[in-house]
C-alpha cells in the first residue's frame, strides 16, 4: 500500500507510535523513528528493519525547532523525499483544522486522532489509576468493554495515510471504543 514511500513517526520508541511505525513498515513504507528516547527508538528500528523495510532512528526532542530542522535535513539526505507525517499527542483540533484549511488547496490533507484510554505499554503515569482500574473503568463505561490498544490507533493512522481517506480532511477521528457514547449507555441501561 505504502511501497516506496517514507514515513516521519515521531514518539516511535513506545506505544500508539511505536504501533504506527511498525503498521506502517508492514504496508511497505519506510519510517523513519523519532523519539527523545535513543535505546527505545533503536528498538523499533529493529523491528522494523525485521520486516525488511529501510528505516532511520533519530534520536530528537520534537520540542526543539533546530533539532527538527537537522531531523529533516537527515530525512532527505537518507530518503531524498518525506510522504507522511504521524505526530504522537500532538493532534491539537484547532491546529489541525487551521492547517488543512491552510495544505488543501496544495493537496495535502490532515487530520487527527482522538484516542480514548488505550494500553500503551507504558503504564498509566500522571493518571493516578491502575491499570486495573483503567480496566474496571473501560468494562463499565467503555461500549465495547475494553481499553483500547495502541495497535487500535496505528491501524487507523495508516487508514487515513492511505488513499481510501483522499477525501478527507480536518477531521477529528474519535477511536474510543464507544467510550464517548458511555452516557447514552447509561441512560439506556
Amino acid at each position: 500500500m505504502f511501497a516506496g514511500k517514507v514515513a516521519i513517526v515521531t514518539g516511535a520508541a513506545h506505544g500508539i507510535g511505536k504501533a504506527t511505525a511498525v503498521a506502517l513498515a508492514k504496508h511497505g513504507s519506510r519510517v523513519v523513528i523519532v523519539d527523545i528516547d535513543a535505546d527505545g527508538g533503536q528498538q523499533t528500528a529493529q523491528e522494523v528493519q525485521q520486516l525488511g523495510i529501510s528505516t532511520l532512528a533519530l534520536p530528537i526532542d520534537v520540542a526543539d525547532s533546530v533539532q527538527v530542522n537537522v531531523m529533516v535535513d537527515q530525512v532527505m539526505t537518507q530518503f531524498g523525499r518525506v510522504d507522511m507525517y504521524s505526530a504522537s499527542k500532538a493532534g491539537i483540533i484547532g491546529l489541525t483544522k487551521g492547517l488543512a484549511a491552510d495544505l488543501a488547496p496544495h493537496g495535502i490533507r490532515v487530520n487527527c486522532i482522538a484516542p480514548g484510554v488505550i494500553d500503551t505499554g507504558l503504564g498509566t503515569p500522571g493518571t493516578g489509576w491502575t491499570l486495573a482500574e483503567l480496566e474496571r473503568y473501560a468494562q463499565r463505561d467503555v461500549a465495547l468493554g475494553r481499553v483500547g490498544e495502541a495497535e487500535d490507533i496505528a491501524e487507523v493512522i495508516v487508514f487515513l495515510l492511505s488513499d481510501g481517506a483522499r477525501f478527507m480532511t480536518g477531521e477529528v477521528i474519535v477511536v474510543d471504543g464507544g467510550a464517548s457514547l458511555a452516557h447514552r449507555r447509561k441512560k439506556e441501561v
